[in-house]
């Protein structure tokens, strides 16, 4: 066997840095207005 199997790689999907920038809800759901902030007062309760 080839001692490359089976080793510790760091190629898995935790703690891998972020290679896209980050997108917001409100333009993943192709809307105005801003999705995670009216997701937050409804969580408070407001």
């Amino acid at each position: 066997m080839s001692s490359k199997e089976g080793g510790a790689s760091t190629k898995g999907g935790r703690g891998k840095p972020k290679a896209t920038k980050s997108v917001s809800r409100s333009h993943k759901a192709g809307l105005q207005f801003p999705v995670g902030r009216i997701a937050r007062f409804l969580k408070a309760g407001v």
